[in-house]
């Protein structure tokens, strides 16, 4: 839910009872005027009708500080991300969808208003990297963090002159940044200070063709120091869940070996295989109907271009995932 500044109304993501299965599907909008209780159902019959999917669910509502517009995010297994707007206009809500910036998946339940303000903000994924985003009423959306940026959450200061921001980077795990004009990230924390001293692994991004002509990016992290000519490596392949997922250009640290295995010697591919974000629209649903067919090549491709490119030992490769990644694994 999220209250309106003088706290006269709630916007409300409900769902006939508290089983998933009904919030995937049937989830909905509703206002509620907390003085009389009354609430209003802004998301009426029949919007749904466009969608890929009728098992999207709702996340992330936000209402403007006036109480008078609604932003939320609706999710699908499979498909893009949506974005809607919802206006008062007196005598019921006007509900449009957004448009969304070209190439970037937006980011489930990410959305939130500036303070004061007609603009929404939401982060959407774009080829490994996680920028945020505004969008100005009637008009497009621009990125506010342009470059190699992993953002995760923002909030913002009380009149909405700053913006605080989470982010990943390649020398350090997620930390607090203040956004400048221009966009750039000024650390303002060390939450990890302990990662100061240690020895990290390289973590670039790497593309291949698939069998069937796609390019498919995935994200190599590589021992310290490596070069070709100490030989290949072993590689093991760290598969992202969703598919509706990626996996992003940061350093990560976590039980999914990413950062540790490098330290260990080994080479790590975690591919952003067809059905993944942040490569538009076509890249994501081409893998409908196509689940461990598609982006098991797009994977195995991965694996040989490793192979050929002098990184990976054929004879020591490995793999894990984790969710959708399990069950690719």
């Amino acid at each position: 839910l999220d209250l309106s500044a003088d706290g006269g109304v709630a916007a409300l993501v409900t769902a006939p009872d508290n089983e998933l299965v009904h919030h995937e599907g049937w989830s909905r909008v509703e206002i509620l005027d907390l003085a009389s209780g009354e609430l209003t159902e802004v998301t009426h019959d029949g919007w749904r009708d466009d969608h890929d999917s009728p098992f999207g669910w709702i996340d992330g509502v936000s209402i403007t500080d006036d109480g008078k517009t609604l932003g939320f995010t609706i999710s699908f297994d499979g498909y893009p991300t949506r974005i809607y707007i919802a206006t008062d206009v007196g005598d019921g809500w006007d509900l449009n969808e957004v448009d969304r910036p070209d190439g970037v998946s937006v980011n489930g339940g990410s959305v939130a208003w500036g303070p004061g303000s007609d603009t929404l903000y939401f982060t959407g994924d774009s080829r490994a990297r996680v920028r945020l985003y505004r969008q100005d009423t009637g008009g497009k959306a621009a990125a506010v963090t342009p470059g190699n940026v992993t953002i995760g959450s923002f909030d913002f200061n009380a009149d909405g002159s700053k913006i605080l921001v989470t982010s990943g980077a390649l020398d350090s795990p997620e930390d607090l940044y203040l956004v400048a004009a221009d966009g750039a990230l000024d650390r303002v924390a060390d939450i990890n200070p302990q990662v100061a001293d240690w020895i990290l692994p390289s973590v670039e991004t790497v593309q291949w063709t698939a069998p069937d002509g796609a390019e498919v990016e995935g994200i190599l992290e590589l021992p310290p120091g490596w070069t070709k000519d100490d030989g290949p490596l072993p590689l093991i392949v760290e598969i992202h869940g969703g598919p509706t997922s990626a996996t992003h250009l940061e350093m990560r640290f976590w039980i999914y070996g990413r950062t540790l295995l490098a330290a260990k010697g080994y080479a790590l591919l975690s591919p952003n295989y067809r059905g993944s974000t942040g490569y538009g629209d076509e890249f994501m649903t081409q893998l409908i109907g196509r689940e461990n067919d598609i982006d098991v090549q797009d994977i195995l491709a991965g694996v040989d271009a490793m192979v050929e490119r002098g990184i990976a030992d054929p004879d020591r490769l490995g793999v894990m995932g984790w969710s959708n990644g399990g069950f690719l694994t």
